[in-house]
């Protein structure tokens, strides 16, 4: 057993303080992100032309700093096994191959759940845009609103479920998710093709949860 008091045990436990810490920033921009791009569409595009530079500064210091190991003898390099994965692959236990099996699956949802996000912040923002006359038919257009908005925030569930591990987070955005598939198939027949992915999404995320392969 690792010594609370060791450096090691201490360096170890101030790294996870930090990856929580940046975990839940990105969380947290993340929900800046989807609000600003249904109501501030301006602010949104400012968030991204700063996250694409500093994207960019990062990677170029990170590609520079690199350079400069090599060149002065401190990164060592190793030599790639090319057929590392390929060995891997075969010489895997046939539990590891299931596992293989359930992480390409959950991988797959988690496109799926973005592609979902996407399409429905896009769908948000086109029916903000649009201004219907009053009627009896804005209250529908109204609750349809809230539902899309919701739609979203289930399918965002989906994917951070998913990426963290949360289970209760998965199980209820995926019955949410499935439920809210169904109403949007039924009020946009036009758009069953995109919702029937949603609910197939929601469906796969389910099936993970209970099978507690998160």
């Amino acid at each position: 057993m690792q010594d609370p008091n060791s450096k090691t045990f201490q360096t170890i436990f101030k790294n996870k303080q930090r990856l929580h810490f940046f975990l839940y920033a990105e969380l947290i921009y993340i929900v800046i992100l989807l609000l600003t791009v249904i109501y501030a569409f301006p602010i949104f595009m400012r968030l991204i032309v700063i996250q694409f530079a500093v994207i960019a500064i990062m990677l170029i210091g990170s590609g520079l700093l690199n350079w400069y190991d090599k060149k002065t003898g401190r990164a060592v390099v190793a030599k790639k096994d090319h057929e590392f994965f390929l060995k891997t692959f075969i010489d895997e236990t046939p539990t590891q191959k299931v596992k293989s099996v359930f992480r390409t699956i959950s991988f797959i949802t988690i496109l799926a759940a973005f592609v979902m996000v996407f399409f429905g912040c896009a769908q948000i923002f086109t029916d903000l845009s649009v201004k219907v006359k009053p009627s009896d038919l804005a209250i529908i257009e109204n609750l349809l609103l809230l539902v899309d908005s919701f739609y979203v925030l289930t399918m965002f569930g989906i994917m951070c479920g998913l990426l963290f591990g949360k289970k209760r987070m998965e199980r209820n955005s995926s019955l949410a998710a499935g439920f809210l598939s169904l109403v949007l198939i039924a009020f946009h027949p036009e758009s069953w093709l995109l919702f029937t992915i949603g609910l197939l999404a929601s469906v796969s995320g389910y099936t993970l949860y209970r099978l507690n392969q998160l």
